[in-house]
């Protein structure tokens, strides 16, 4: 999907003949491979004789131009351009010139001088991205590139063909500062993609913790996109339960969410795909002991919307993991973890409410707040208690 430099997995030795592969399997004239080789001496006599061969393409429908935005400097990019190159010439796939110098090793200074000779910044490839969306969607993108298309004009709001924006792209590899020089330049932050997900759930997936902390600074408090779009439960607790790790966890305990649906149902659903999250898709896994404890920590500090209260009347379920002492939430008792479970922890206790754990849920409240990071508090020496809150859900249901 995105537009990857040649450079990336290969050797950055200078006697390396890096597309070497390129030579073999495209079709390229005498002056492509002039180009790629950065033998400006030898092509500028050959476009003096034969003017269109300026206009050559190989298999792929590239031109001079875009093997020149891609491999050469800036002397070898004016020389193609003086010669008469198309700034705007697409390939057969819709790439653009700018596309490909996006990915060169000299991006700001080569983009520069496309965009003074001509160089159009909307124009769309086959996947309906921008020159923009090359930029973000890098696995390094750089800093002075996007900045030079942003002052250039590019629209910060752009929605490609599979409904991402901009700002959905940063998500991805994209820092603080380039997630702020969007916003500053009118990006809009309550864009949603076309499954109706928001940019906070794209970074809780892609596990972006600097653009996560930058967006939550910026709509927490305005409650934006806590629920899905029938309201009933949270996509971004949902994405949390699934792929959040506890980093993710600790800048949304911090945030003080509030306004968030947490009736008995969608805390089921939280703690069912919880228990059901795929292996991390890089890096190692978190000890599954830290990222309940967090989660539940999560859970905890949310104030939920009033309209999702039980109704009147209604039996309460236990929507809440019990943790023996130890384990976050901090709990200085010195009773065994046997004592704990028999006294105020076993599962099966049908009468454990709100009602008659209310003077243990205020002190235990009042250590929650009384920390600005609460999963710093979390002992290693005992670990919270594991068991099957969706098997204690059904449990509970049948014998009510």
């Amino acid at each position: 999907m995105y537009l990857t430099s040649f450079w990336d997995s290969r050797s950055l030795d200078p006697n390396h003949d890096i597309f070497e592969e390129i030579r073999v399997d495209v079709t390229l004239s005498p002056c492509h491979q002039l180009v790629i080789d950065g033998a400006l001496e030898q092509l500028q006599p050959r476009l003096e004789q034969t003017p269109g061969m300026v206009s050559f393409r190989d298999h792929y429908g590239f031109t001079l131009l875009h093997w020149a935005a891609l491999c050469s400097g800036p002397e070898m990019i004016r020389a193609v351009i003086d010669a008469g190159a198309d700034v705007n010439a697409r390939s057969k796939g819709g790439g653009t010139v700018l596309m490909w110098a996006v990915s060169s090793f000299q991006s700001a200074r080569v983009c520069d001088i496309l965009i003074q000779a001509g160089a159009e910044l909307e124009v769309e490839d086959q996947a309906g991205m921008t020159v923009l969306h090359h930029a973000l969607g890098a696995p390094s993108p750089d800093t002075a590139t996007i900045e030079i298309f942003l002052r250039a004009g590019a629209n910060a709001n752009h929605i490609d063909n599979f409904g991402l924006s901009v700002l959905h792209y940063a998500t991805v590899s994209a820092s603080t500062r380039h997630m702020e020089m969007l916003l500053s330049y009118g990006a809009d932050i309550d864009a949603k993609d076309s499954a109706d997900r928001c940019l906070i759930d794209h970074a809780i997936r892609d596990r972006n913790h600097g653009v996560l902390a930058v967006l939550l600074k910026h709509i927490v408090s305005a409650n934006h996109h806590w629920t899905d779009k029938n309201g009933t439960y949270s996509e971004v607790i949902f994405s949390t339960a699934c792929y959040g790790d506890v980093a993710t966890m600790r800048l949304l305990i911090n945030a003080q969410l509030v306004d968030i649906v947490m009736d008995n149902n969608a805390v089921e659903h939280y703690w069912y795909w919880f228990d059901t999250r795929p292996p991390p898709a890089y890096g190692e896994p978190e000890p599954i002991e830290d990222l309940e404890s967090a989660f539940q920590t999560l859970l905890d500090r949310i104030t939920p919307r009033k309209i999702d209260q039980a109704p009147l009347g209604a039996r309460p379920l236990r929507v809440r993991r019990n943790l023996v002492p130890g384990a976050f939430p901090a709990d200085d008792s010195e009773q065994s973890d046997d004592g704990a479970e028999d006294e105020g922890n076993d599962p099966t206790d049908a009468d454990h409410d709100s009602e008659g754990t209310g003077q243990d849920s205020n002190a235990e409240d009042s250590e929650l707040h009384s920390s600005h990071d609460p999963l710093e508090k979390q002992s290693g020496s005992r670990q919270p208690k594991r068991h099957s809150f969706t098997q204690e859900i059904r449990t509970r249901r049948s014998s009510i």
